[in-house]
């Protein structure tokens, strides 16, 4: 079994320098006031080298061989470094020597971080604490306190270099800890992904990690951000700095087929700047999407004021056509449609019913991806039916908001001024909006009167107001109900209509029960005596308040044709509260404007 041996002024210097790894080996001036050691021997002994910055590592040498030394690194407590062409090699009197001699245990392992931030609170461990010996701890800077084998260092609120001496049974070992000073973290960007390609624009959202501060505890107060078409930044297209409103997102804009580099840093109230995050790149995409502004919230009550008037509930309507021969499945699906370029129809994400107009319930449901010139792009997660279909309605979800009482309600117009056909377009269940204008571009307002009333409507400056359809109509009654009588249920409303309401995107009436609405969004149901029931309190809309609308004795005309001679119209005296019928279109009725806002 080897053994520690020792000599008297055994002393050299490096040759060449060695590094803080991997090295295990070194080369000195001299080998020869050292003592003779060999790796068959099993003896070796200790040496201490250290240079100009005075911190030591202590190697156990296991051979040499001419002036090359074979060593294990970092012994006795001491951790390996760099040392650089004539340090100083000498064999000293180490505690690991005298501990292996029979001696106290003297040698001291502790485990912690020996690199922390002003002011931060960190701990050791003593690993190999023995309660029979005695410990004491003390610190160059800052404050330091020990209970049992845990140390506890505050650092200083300066930067530098802080020993750490930690004496047990009477010996110390010094640790050397570097304090820096408290800054931000460096964020790091998380969108787009570095590299990315075919990004869409013009606009664009980037966004970086969230605020994170080193030492002093800090507040996110700011960002800088900048854009730039190359990697040094000389050529910064969009910048914004010292920026509250955009802290881990930035809202910009960029353009098709071009490469992007992006960075940002965050500003702490206490901390100041901190460095500029790695540069993301990205590409975008050769041609942009066209989309609309994303729609506003809807409204959390039907009778909340909204859009001008007030939100009465939601209806499928038919948003564009599309003659693309289009397989009924799940997956991206494109459908050619007429230009969005000048005239966008669509936002990202927003939800579609795709629906032959032979049969709506052969449909597709899924969100759009894309909007390119005359190609939609909607990525379909659910079906109806099945097969292959080149008679596409694409449907969007639109919420009903109906006129103020004082501005938008007509007391007394007809719905034509002789008993005979309306417009094609006007043989719809729930396109109010384009049997409006099918019967303005038809007739005078003498011809038309109601129809002409909501269309020449400006109101809170929206232009848009029309001739609600039946279906429209019904979504008043079923949400914003002025009454809490019975609704109508003794009898059915009538069923020999003309007009084939399976167009557009829209279903048929396949059921002749009041309230039953296939287009509305949820599906209306059959309505029963106490459902629908009377429109919650402080929304102004029940009987007497001021918007409410004329129940018990009006009826209020819709736009919906049912036959030569007759249109629909909704009942709403007492006596059949509810109930939807077809009078003579020149019967003189109660007409309520409305007008819709896509979701």
């Amino acid at each position: 079994m080897g053994r520690a041996l020792l000599a008297n002024n055994a002393s050299t210097t490096l040759s060449a320098a060695i590094s803080s790894t991997g090295a295990t080996t070194f080369s000195v001036t001299s080998a020869a006031s050292f003592p003779a050691v060999t790796t068959a021997s099993g003896n070796y002994f200790y040496c201490t080298l250290i240079d100009s910055a005075a911190v030591p590592e202590i190697v156990k040498v296991t051979d040499i061989s001419g002036s090359t030394a074979t060593c294990t690194r970092a012994q006795d407590g001491t951790a390996a470094r760099t040392f650089l062409n004539g340090a100083t090699v000498s064999l000293r009197l180490v505690a690991a020597v005298l501990a292996e001699l029979g001696g106290a245990t003297i040698n001291t392992s502790l485990s912690g971080a020996t690199t922390i931030y002003v002011t931060q609170v960190t701990g050791y461990t003593i690993t190999d604490f023995d309660s029979f010996s005695t410990y004491s701890v003390a610190v160059s800077a800052g404050s330091v306190t020990r209970t049992l084998d845990a140390i506890s260092f505050t650092a200083p609120a300066t930067a530098g270099e802080v020993t750490l001496t930690v004496t047990t049974n009477g010996v110390a070992r010094t640790i050397p800890l570097t304090v820096l000073a408290a800054s931000v973290v460096p964020p790091s960007i998380t969108s787009p992904a570095d590299a990315a390609t075919g990004v869409p624009g013009p606009d664009i959202t980037l966004t970086s990690s969230v605020f994170g501060w080193l030492g002093t505890s800090d507040t996110h107060l700011n960002s800088d951000w900048q854009l730039a078409t190359d990697a040094g930044f000389t050529a910064i297209v969009q910048s914004t700095s010292a920026d509250a409103a955009s802290k881990t997102s930035w809202n910009t804009t960029v353009a098709t087929g071009t490469t992007y580099y992006v960075r940002v840093r965050h500003r702490g109230t206490a901390n100041g700047v901190g460095a500029y995050s790695a540069t993301v790149t990205f590409s975008t995409a050769a041609a942009f999407s066209a989309y609309i502004t994303v729609p506003t919230a809807t409204p959390a009550a039907f009778g909340d004021a909204f859009g001008g008037g007030f939100y009465t509930g939601k209806i499928w309507n038919e948003l564009v056509q599309s003659a693309s021969s289009t397989v009924i499945g799940t997956g991206s699906k494109a459908f050619v449609v007429a230009d969005m370029t000048a005239t966008p129809l669509v936002y990202a994400g927003q939800t579609l019913e795709v629906r032959s107009r032979a049969n709506p319930a052969n449909k597709m449901i899924g969100v759009v991806t894309g909007a390119l010139g005359t190609a939609l792009t909607i990525n379909v997660t659910s079906v109806g039916g099945s097969g292959t279909f080149a008679d596409w309605s694409i449907m969007a979800q639109y919420r009903i908001v109906v006129a103020p009482k004082a501005t938008g309600e007509n007391t007394g117009l007809t719905y034509k001024n002789t008993a005979d056909a309306a417009p094609a377009a006007c043989g719809t269940l729930s396109e109010g909006r384009k049997a409006t204008l099918a019967m303005v571009a038809a007739g005078t307002s003498t011809v038309y009167p109601a129809a002409h009333w909501c269309n020449n409507l400006s109101i809170a400056g929206n232009t848009d107001w029309y001739f609600p359809s039946r279906d429209e109509m019904e979504l008043c009654w079923r949400n914003l109900k002025p009454t809490g009588d019975a609704n109508y249920v003794i009898a059915d409303r009538p069923t020999a209509a003309t007009p084939n309401y399976m167009n557009l995107g829209s279903y048929g009436d396949t059921s002749a029960a009041h309230g039953v609405d296939n287009n509305s969004s949820p599906v209306g149901a059959a309505h029963t005596s106490v459902n629908p029931a009377q429109v919650a309190a402080g929304k102004n809309f029940r009987t007497g308040e001021t918007e409410a609308f004329a129940y018990g004795s009006a009826y209020y005309w819709t736009a919906s044709d049912y036959s030569a001679a007759n249109a629909w119209y909704h009942d709403m005296r007492q006596a059949n509260a509810g109930y939807q019928a077809s009078p003579s279109k020149t019967t003189v009725c109660y007409v309520r404007a409305v007008r819709r806002s896509i979701i």
